[in-house]
């Protein structure tokens, strides 16, 4: 039902941005307009603030599938299958930029933003089709037959703030989303003035996001495995936080040395 829910509000959302995007000066306050005082301080306009809601938000639709796996999928399965899904996730971001690189010169980005709501919206029949392919009974909970207890709205709050190994994750994450925020804005702002319109800005977005998510799925094939056998789980979770600050300093040395605008978008 959530699958449902969520992606048709956001493949509605989806929708209305590729026809915003195509037409963004039927969604531009004049300033005739009686209310567009209200908003002047605003800065950009609203097209660009719904697609940074969209987005950023949609999001939860991962964290959804994440929930739905986790609550069909035996422990021994998932220990085999769960590297197998974040390879074919990195797959789908790999090829996903190279199809915004190759096309939105061609065709321009309000189509391809329409297909992605065609995908946002095909997810809830795909889930429909896995639940009748898969019997029941092989992806139920080992201990189905027990009364399980029931957990409350909070049941995440209280998780965080008793066990400390998950309250240094939420920590250590969270850091991690603030600084990658406030960077892919430095780096999107330089970018603006790189490639000045719109088709090329989404050309090299998708050269980044091919470039990142290549390198994310050599590492998760090759290398988180390797780390962790070598040099365990501690090290692991400390040196992750470590390369984070050792790249920050990185910038800032680019930065210091009086690169232009090119080679700190591309660093």
């Amino acid at each position: 039902t959530l699958f449902d829910i969520l992606c048709s509000f956001y493949g509605a959302l989806f929708f209305f941005l590729s026809f915003s995007t195509a037409f963004p000066e039927s969604f531009s306050l004049s300033p005739d307009s009686a209310i567009y005082p209200l908003f002047a301080w605003i800065p950009g306009k609203v097209v660009g603030w719904l697609s940074y809601f969209v987005f950023e938000s949609s999001s939860l639709l991962i964290i959804l599938f994440w929930a739905f796996v986790a609550s069909i999928t035996k422990p021994e399965s998932a220990k085999k299958g769960y590297a197998m899904i974040v390879s074919c996730i990195q797959i789908g971001t790999i090829s996903g930029p190279a199809i915004v690189t190759n096309f939105a010169p061609v065709i321009g980005s309000p189509i391809l933003v329409g297909f992605g709501g065609l995908l946002v919206v095909s997810v809830p029949f795909i889930v429909r089709y896995y639940m009748r392919v898969i019997p029941q009974e092989s992806i139920g909970d080992e201990n189905s037959g027990k009364k399980k207890p029931k957990t409350g709205f909070f049941e995440g709050l209280k998780l965080i703030v008793t066990k400390p190994y998950v309250l240094g994750i939420l920590v250590v994450s969270t850091v991690y989303e603030i600084i990658a925020t406030v960077l892919e804005f430095q780096m999107n702002m330089i970018a603006k003035d790189v490639f000045p319109t719109r088709d090329l800005f989404a050309v090299f977005s998708g050269k980044y996001g091919m470039s990142v998510n290549a390198m994310a799925l050599v590492f998760a094939m090759l290398g988180t495995s390797f780390f962790m056998r070598r040099f365990g789980l501690k090290f692991c979770l400390i040196v992750y936080p470590v390369t984070i600050a050792l790249v920050l300093f990185g910038l800032l040395g680019v930065n210091s040395a009086g690169a232009d605008n090119t080679q700190i978008m591309w660093s």
